[in-house]
């Protein structure tokens, strides 16, 4: 295996960029760049340079689309790798991987969760609020869907970081996820996804992996995504919010000061290889 540095993966992370949203287009999917790769798009018209990955979200509608798709494409390159269907995949976000690479010393909440390739992920974007407290009310449920599904993956009980009194209610939900397994959990995720969803709802927010952020940096007027703007990225023209700005404000605040640069470092402990 040969190591890749962060140009390098870049590049890796692109062209898979590239394949999906060529079906995307094909296929008349929407989608749209988002989060580190939305900043890198505004921000530098490509990558945040010290950074490698790509992060996209589809509207549920259009998301339910594109893996029915990839689930019936054959590619002897791009995998789309799903939990429930990709075997030792336990994370809540698809993602399509490039199965010439390889990325070791990922985290990982199941001791059993497989490798994966350079990938990208693709984050569903859920409507479904008319008000912004029942937007609020689908997020903590799904949160609480997502905190038993990590519960059901860890391999031994650990205690609560805050108390003893945290740690003791802890236990009969360990115990009961651990009896369900990260699958059921995820199942219910997608029902209540799909059963709440409807592109008409004035609010929407990004649930899965959400990865501990506030929840209400994630919860947004449905029209700041519209049908999207054009923006260059790497020398190409891809979709983003119409509303971007305001996004990137409600999630980062000042998104276009560059950080100290001390912090200026990927966020992602593992390495990349090809194979």
């Amino acid at each position: 295996m040969n190591l890749l540095n962060t140009k390098e993966s870049q590049n890796y992370a692109f062209e898979i960029l590239k394949f999906i949203t060529a079906i995307c287009e094909d296929q008349n999917i929407k989608y749209f760049l988002i989060w580190g790769t939305l900043i890198g798009a505004v921000r530098h018209s490509g990558f945040i340079p010290w950074d490698d990955d790509i992060d996209i979200c589809m509207p549920r509608n259009d998301y339910n689309r594109f893996i029915k798709y990839m689930e019936s494409m054959k590619s002897n390159r791009y995998k789309l790798y799903i939990e429930g269907k990709s075997k030792n995949y336990y994370l809540s976000l698809p993602r399509v991987v490039d199965t010439k690479t390889v990325v070791i010393g990922e985290r990982k909440e199941n001791e059993n969760q497989l490798d994966c390739g350079i990938f990208v992920d693709i984050y569903p974007l859920d409507f479904v609020g008319s008000t912004k407290k029942e937007c609020e009310s689908y997020f903590k449920k799904q949160i609480k869907y997502e905190w038993l599904k990590g519960l059901s993956q860890q391999k031994s009980f650990v205690k609560s970081k805050s108390n003893a009194i945290n740690t003791i209610i802890k236990i009969p939900f360990y115990l009961y996820s651990r009896i369900k397994g990260p699958d059921y959990f995820y199942e219910k995720m997608e029902k209540l996804a799909n059963l709440k969803h409807s592109i008409e709802n004035d609010y929407c927010c990004s649930c899965y992996g959400t990865g501990g952020m506030n929840y209400k940096k994630l919860i947004f007027k449905s029209n700041l995504f519209g049908e999207g703007r054009e923006c260059m990225f790497n020398g190409c023209s891809f979709i983003i919010p119409i509303g971007y700005d305001d996004i990137l404000k409600q999630v980062y605040g000042d998104y276009m000061k560059l950080p100290p640069v001390h912090e200026r470092v990927g966020h992602h402990e593992y390495k990349a290889y090809k194979l």
